[in-house]
């Protein structure tokens, strides 16, 4: 390419021709051979909210943390899919900080169930994100820890029914709930297992949620009376 510009500079058109047409060659014959395939990743999202969230997962990947007006919970529920698809640990530890920095307020029982059910797992994670199950145990406590008041409240009943079974083992196995009826923890599982979330889940996760109920959460006559039944051996 130097020589046909030389050439051209010194008048001599018909050496620049020739160049001209050798390279026109050269590249008609480059063209003909078969390019070596590169390797493509090909990934499919179901919403423009996923391809959002894979964009700021690739954009941690490069800049090595999480931008710092990522505040929606969501947002954040999507990339932590998307980093366990790509298998991300430390971008999925990055998010899940996040939401448990973030301020109750921005995690009401509504945008809990949403992020809950977005989240691979369950929503509760796996074990080493002991910091998020922690978490997710005093929102659900807070937000349903009353058992009365879920029962006789149409909006939390409604929310309720919608948790995964995780977060719902999570608050039936804890010792914190208020509860005013030796029925109550028995009718708000049978309430969830009537809903969507119930009506899908394993026999295996039913059972797993009736041993969950437990002489702590009934009230003190009625764990009275309990005790004072004979034993009948038949």
């Amino acid at each position: 390419m130097q020589v046909c510009k030389e050439a051209k500079a010194r008048g001599k058109l018909q050496c620049a021709e020739a160049c001209s047409q050798a390279m026109i060659a050269l590249a008609l014959e480059d063209a003909g051979n078969p390019q070596p395939v590169l390797p493509c990743l090909e990934e499919t999202f179901d919403s423009q909210a996923e391809c959002g969230a894979a964009r700021l997962v690739v954009r941690c990947m490069y800049e090595g943390g999480l931008p710092e007006q990522v505040k929606d919970p969501l947002t954040l529920a999507m990339m932590c899919c998307v980093a366990k698809r790509w298998a991300s640990s430390s971008i999925t530890t990055l998010c899940l900080q996040r939401l448990i920095d973030l301020p109750p307020s921005q995690l009401p029982a509504e945008q809990l169930v949403l992020v809950l059910q977005t989240l691979p797992g369950n929503g509760v994670m796996q074990s080493e994100h002991y910091g998020w199950q922690e978490h997710v145990r005093s929102l659900i406590v807070s937000q349903y820890g009353d058992v009365h008041a879920v029962i006789t409240s149409a909006q939390l009943r409604t929310t309720f029914q919608q948790l995964p079974f995780a977060a719902v083992q999570m608050w039936a196995s804890n010792d914190a709930l208020t509860v005013d009826s030796e029925n109550s923890v028995v009718e708000l599982i049978s309430l969830w297992v009537a809903g969507l979330e119930g009506w899908s889940c394993s026999q295996q996760h039913k059972q797993q949620l009736s041993c969950l109920v437990r002489v702590q959460h009934l009230s003190p006559a009625f764990q009275v009376v309990h005790k004072a039944q004979p034993t009948v051996v038949p």
